[in-house]
């Protein structure tokens, strides 16, 4: 099989019409988003945690300091309403939230609840757990809600122990809290 000559070009012949690097390296990156599916919202963020939490209270909202991605028209403030995350478009979204306990519980009384809010109104769905006295622990916690357009979520713990949490874990090299969302493919 012979090699090919190399593509040239003489003088008035439409250079436009070349594929320069430019324009292979755009539809090269394309072709691989759409197949690794990086097109579709996501949000990968990050807060320090350290937040205190007195019995029979509720917190106003977990709040994320760094955004690690955000992709496909996903929005969030790091800086305003760090808490909240508004979706670009109208389906499914998944959420794992990943977060530390330093429990100061008395008894092992009581429970503690996530719940995922949705405009901050509508608590879609809800994880919880017995209380451990004076534990250290790090929970890793799924939920699922179908989301129009617009909306925004945050996550709002609970805690309805005998005695205070805080959010956190006890590494401090470690993220306090961690949130993957995004919307399946």
């Amino acid at each position: 099989m012979a090699v090919p000559d190399p593509q040239s070009f003489e003088d008035g012949e439409e250079a436009a019409n070349l594929i320069t690097h430019t324009i292979a390296n755009n539809e090269w990156k394309a072709a691989m988003d759409w197949l690794l599916g990086i097109t579709r919202p996501i949000a990968v963020a990050t807060g320090p945690g350290g937040d205190g939490l007195p019995a029979g209270t509720f917190s106003a909202g977990i709040a994320f300091n760094s955004n690690l991605l955000l992709r496909g028209g996903m929005v969030h403030s790091t800086s305003t309403n760090n808490h909240r995350f508004t979706v670009p478009d109208s389906g499914t979204y998944r959420a794992i939230l990943m977060w530390g306990v330093t429990a100061q519980v008395t008894t092992g009384t009581g429970r503690w609840f996530t719940d995922l809010v949705v405009n901050g109104t509508t608590a879609v769905d809800r994880y919880g757990a017995a209380a451990t006295p004076s534990a250290t622990f790090i929970n890793t916690i799924p939920f699922t809600a179908t989301l129009t357009a617009g909306d925004y979520i945050e996550f709002r713990i609970q805690n309805s122990n005998a005695g205070a949490i805080t959010l956190g874990n006890t590494q401090a090299t470690q993220p306090r809290v961690m949130l993957w969302l995004d919307q399946p493919a």
